[in-house]
C-alpha cells in the first residue's frame, strides 16, 4: 500500500534544510548591505524580510518599525509590520499599520483587505466589510477579498448572500481549496447537505491537510440519515492521522502528594453560546482546594459570558492568539494534568494541540457528539443513555467514561420568561422546532408534515430558517408533503426575547433526527413543552433520550418514524395532557439531575481522579 502522505520525511527535511540555508544567505547578504549603508531603510526593510522568513519575528517587527520611522513614505514596511502584528494578536497595532499603508498608497488592496480581517477579529464587523468592498473596488478579481466578506456575512447570520459571495470567489479562482470549504459550509448552513458534502471533498482532494476542513466535514455527517456510528469513526480516524503530530516526549503523570490536580479546559466557545450554558455551572462549583482550573481561550470573540468565564477562571489563557506549537508549549509549561476539549469537531477547536499530547492525560467533553479520531485523547466523558455499554464503545477511538447521571448540567438563561397557559386551549395546536437549520432533513420533513396532516388544523413553527431563498424551498417542499404553507410560521434566527415570546407560543417542540437537539431541548422542557425525540444508533442521535428520562418524560422517546409520529399525535390531541405537563415541567426539570450543579462538578471530578489513577 503507497504512503498516503503527499511528501515522504526525508524530502520534506531535505525541502527544509534547502529552504534554511537560502534563508541564512539572504540574512547575510542583507547584513552586510545594512553595514554598508547603516540606517538606510531599504536596508533595514530587507533585513525584516530575512528574519522574518528565518521566524525571528521579534527581530523583523522591529525592522519593519524602524524603516518606517526612517522612511514614513515605505508602503511595504508599514505592510509588513501590521501582518506581523496580527499574527501576535495584537490589533490595535495592527490596525493602524494597515491605515499607515494605506495613506502612503490608498489602492493598496491587499491592505484594505487584511485590514478588514483585523477589524473583524476585533468584532467591528461593518468596518471589516467596507473594507473588504473596498479591496472588491479596486481589484473586482480578487477572490479571497470575497471570501473574506463571505466569511464576515456568514458569521452575521446572512448566509445565503455569503452562498453567493463564495461562489463569486470560485468561479475567479476554482484552486482555492479554503475557499471550497467555506462554500461548503454555507450551503452547510442553508440545509443543502449533498452540496456541502461534494464540496468538502473538492476541498480536501485540493489539500488534503485542511484540519479545519476535515473537521467540518465530520459535523456535516452526523446530519445525515443511515450513516452507520462506524462510517463516523473511520472518517474521524481519517482526521487523525492528518493532524497525527512530530513525536515529542510525553509529559509524565506527576504525583499528587501535596498539591491540587491542574485541570484546563480548551474550547473556542467561552461566550454566549449553548456550551457555556452547560460549562458555566461546573466551572462556578469546582473545588478549588483539589483543582487548579486554566481556560484556554480559543477565539478572539468575546462578551459578558467570556468576562464571567474569565472570572471564575484561575488562569485565563488567550490561546486564539497562539499557533498548535506555541499552545503546546504554554500548557506545558501550564503543567496541565489533565487537558479536557470542549469543542470537538466544531468551530474553533485545536485537536491538533491535542494530537501533540501537550497534558499527560487528555479527555474530550460536550461540544460535540461523537469521537474525535484523535488518537491522543484518552477518553470521552459521556452517559449511559447517550452512549449505551456495548455496541457504541466500538464507535469511539476514546475509552469512555460514563457519568452515573446525565452528561449535562444545564442553566437556564435568566432572561427566560415564566411558563404561561397552554397555547392550544385557545387555538388548534402548534408544533415548534427551535433548532440548526440543516437538521431538518427530507425525512424529518417527511413525519413532521405526516404529522400535521393528522393533526387539524395544527400548525408548526420553525426558527433559524437562513433566509427568503431557504424559507421558500421549505414552504415548496411541505406543500409538496400536503401542507398548506399557511400553517407554517417561519422565522429567521431571533434574538433572546423574541425567541422566548416564540417558544412561550408553542405547545409541543419536534427534536429533528438523526441529530437531535440538546440546548433547544432544554429551553424547550424549561419553558414547560414536551419534546417528541427519536432515539437513533449515533452519539448524536440520543441526546434527546438523556435529557428527556432526565425529566420523566420517557414516554416522549419513540424508536421509530412511525412511534415518533403517533406520539406527536398523542400529545396534540390530549389538551389535559398537555396542561398538566406544562403546569409541572419547569418544576420537574429544576428538581431534576440537570439542574443539581454541585451534584454534577462533583460526579465530574470523580471522573478526572479515576481517569487520572486508571493505567
Amino acid at each position: 500500500m503507497s504512503d498516503s502522505r503527499p511528501t515522504s520525511a526525508a524530502s520534506e527535511s531535505a525541502f527544509s534544510a534547502a529552504r534554511a540555508a537560502h534563508a541564512e544567505a539572504r540574512l547575510a547578504e542583507a547584513e552586510a548591505a545594512l553595514a554598508r549603508s547603516p540606517g538606510d531603510p531599504a536596508c533595514l526593510y530587507n533585513l525584516g524580510n530575512a528574519m522574518r522568513e528565518l521566524s525571528r519575528l521579534d527581530e523583523a517587527l522591529a525592522l519593519y518599525l524602524e524603516a518606517a520611522r526612517v522612511d514614513p513614505r515605505l508602503v511595504f514596511a508599514h505592510y509588513n509590520a501590521a501582518n506581523l502584528f496580527k499574527q501576535s494578536g495584537r490589533l490595535a497595532e495592527a490596525e493602524a499599520a494597515y491605515r499607515s499603508a494605506i495613506a502612503v498608497t490608498p489602492d493598496h488592496v491587499e491592505a484594505h483587505n487584511n485590514l478588514g480581517a483585523t477589524l473583524a477579529d476585533a468584532g467591528r464587523l461593518d468596518e471589516a466589510a467596507a473594507c473588504y468592498r473596498e479591496a472588491i473596488r479596486l481589484r473586482p478579481t480578487h477572490a479571497l477579498a470575497y471570501n473574506n466578506l463571505g466569511n464576515l456575512l456568514r458569521e452575521t447570520g446572512a448566509h445565503e448572500e455569503a452562498e453567493k459571495l463564495y461562489r463569486q470567489a470560485l468561479a475567479l479562482r476554482s484552486d482555492l481549496a479554503e475557499v471550497w470549504g467555506h462554500h461548503a459550509n454555507s450551503l452547510l448552513d442553508l440545509g443543502r447537505l449533498e452540496e456541502a458534502e461534494i464540496d468538502y471533498r473538492r476541498a480536501l482532494e485540493l489539500s488534503p491537510g485542511l484540519a479545519g476542513t476535515r473537521s467540518n466535514l465530520l459535523l456535516l455527517l452526523n446530519y445525515r440519515t443511515g450513516l452507520a456510528p462506524a462510517a463516523l469513526r473511520a472518517e474521524a480516524e481519517s482526521y487523525g492521522r492528518v493532524v497525527d503530530a512530530p513525536a515529542r516526549a510525553r509529559t509524565p503523570r506527576a504525583p499528587r502528594t501535596g498539591r491540587r490536580l491542574r485541570v484546563g479546559y480548551v474550547s473556542g466557545d467561552f461566550r454566549l453560546h449553548s456550551v457555556a450554558f452547560f460549562f458555566a455551572p461546573v466551572l462556578e462549583h469546582h473545588d478549588r482546594t483539589r483543582y487548579e482550573i486554566t481556560c484556554y481561550q480559543c477565539s478572539p470573540r468575546s462578551d459578558a459570558m467570556t468576562e464571567a468565564l474569565r472570572k471564575r477562571s484561575e488562569h485565563w489563557r488567550e490561546a486564539w492568539r497562539l499557533d498548535d506549537v506555541a499552545l503546546d508549549s504554554v500548557i506545558r509549561d501550564d503543567g496541565i494534568d489533565i487537558l479536557v476539549d470542549l469543542s470537538g469537531h466544531t468551530a474553533e477547536n485545536r485537536l491538533p494541540v491535542f494530537a501533540r499530547r501537550p497534558a499527560p492525560l487528555q479527555a474530550t467533553w460536550l461540544g460535540y457528539p461523537g469521537t474525535t479520531g484523535v488518537a491522543e485523547i484518552d477518553f470521552r466523558i459521556t452517559d449511559a443513555v447517550v452512549d449505551p455499554p456495548g455496541a457504541s464503545d466500538a464507535a469511539y477511538t476514546e475509552h469512555l467514561y460514563r457519568l452515573p447521571r446525565p452528561m449535562w448540567c444545564f442553566r437556564p438563561d435568566p432572561r427566560m420568561p415564566d411558563v404561561g397557559p397552554l397555547p392550544a386551549r385557545n387555538r388548534p395546536p402548534t408544533f415548534g422546532s427551535f433548532n440548526y437549520f440543516p437538521k431538518l432533513n427530507d425525512c424529518v420533513l417527511v413525519v413532521w408534515a405526516g404529522v400535521l396532516r393528522e393533526v387539524p388544523n395544527s400548525r408548526l413553527v420553525i426558527t433559524r430558517v437562513p433566509g427568503p431563498d431557504s424559507a421558500r424551498r421549505l414552504t415548496s417542499k411541505f406543500a409538496g408533503l400536503g401542507v398548506d404553507p399557511r400553517r407554517l410560521d417561519l422565522h429567521g434566527v431571533l434574538d433572546r426575547d423574541r425567541l422566548a415570546s416564540v417558544i412561550a407560543g408553542v405547545d409541543i417542540a419536534l427534536d429533528p433526527f438523526p441529530y437531535a437537539g440538546t440546548t433547544t431541548t432544554c429551553e424547550a422542557l424549561w419553558m414547560g413543552l414536551p419534546v417528541v425525540s427519536l432515539a437513533g444508533v449515533t452519539t448524536a442521535a440520543r441526546s434527546g433520550a438523556s435529557l428527556l428520562s432526565a425529566v420523566g418524560l420517557t414516554d416522549c422517546v419513540a424508536d421509530s418514524v412511525d412511534a415518533y409520529a403517533a406520539i406527536a399525535r398523542r400529545l396534540a390531541l390530549d389538551l389535559e395532557g398537555l396542561t398538566r405537563i406544562r403546569a409541572t415541567l419547569r418544576s420537574r426539570f429544576a428538581a431534576s439531575l440537570l439542574r443539581d450543579d454541585i451534584g454534577f462538578t462533583r460526579d465530574l471530578e470523580l471522573a478526572y481522579e479515576t481517569m487520572w489513577d486508571s493505567d
